[in-house]
């Protein structure tokens, strides 16, 4: 998915002193959870609905339905998630179920607007991708979440227009997930959460075509 509506307005490559993405990686794996749950209910609410008028599921229903809330995930972001099943479902009306998860296709997690803050500081100690193109400045992002910051450089939109962020691990020669190095896609449109988003589509069953 990478149509004019959801395209990401920068990608760049993050970076963290210790070179420990622990914390990141639990976050990642948090999110796959949620979305192979939410795969789990999609499927029998299309079934169910086959030969009837279409309906949405509550809101509350879906929420029951994933369980109790994460640490790793914030309540904002699990709303969006949630909206963004039921925009799904709505868009769709029965037609297309969500794409099968697998680590290759959904190794990220996604912030919208209130659930990062990205910050200008003095260039860290340490060396981060020895870009000769560096401008000379170094933002750091916090993520809800997450135990300690990010590092980016050469950040060329202004960190109050970035509105929705999609962080993970980039993928290795083999397509699989790298776990560490890590990137972010940042977004201008304020997203709530991109609920047919793919990180690759080297998984065979990505498109989710019902």
């Amino acid at each position: 998915m990478n149509n004019e509506d959801t395209a990401w307005n920068s990608k760049l490559d993050v970076f963290r002193p210790d070179n420990n993405y622990s914390d990141l990686i639990k976050i990642v794996a948090c999110y796959y959870d949620m979305y192979s749950k939410a795969v789990e209910y999609v499927g029998p609410w299309i079934a169910k609905q086959r030969g009837m008028t279409f309906l949405a599921p509550d809101k509350s229903e879906i929420k029951e339905f994933l369980g109790k809330d994460r640490p790793q995930m914030s309540f904002r972001a699990k709303s969006c998630f949630v909206d963004g099943i039921i925009h799904f479902l709505d868009k769709h009306k029965g037609k297309k179920t969500l794409i099968t998860p697998s680590p290759s296709s959904h190794h990220s997690a996604q912030f919208p607007k209130g659930t990062f803050e990205i910050n200008l500081m003095d260039r860290p100690v340490f060396n981060m991708s020895k870009n000769a193109n560096f401008t000379g400045k170094v933002y750091k992002i916090d993520f809800a979440g997450a135990e300690q910051p990010v590092f980016l450089e050469n950040l060329r939109l202004h960190p109050s227009d970035i509105k929705f962020i999609i962080l993970r691990p980039k993928l290795g020669k083999l397509g699989t997930p790298n776990i560490l190095r890590w990137e972010v896609l940042l977004y201008k449109k304020p997203h709530g959460y991109l609920i047919d988003h793919t990180d690759s589509q080297l998984n065979p069953k990505w498109s989710g075509i019902f």
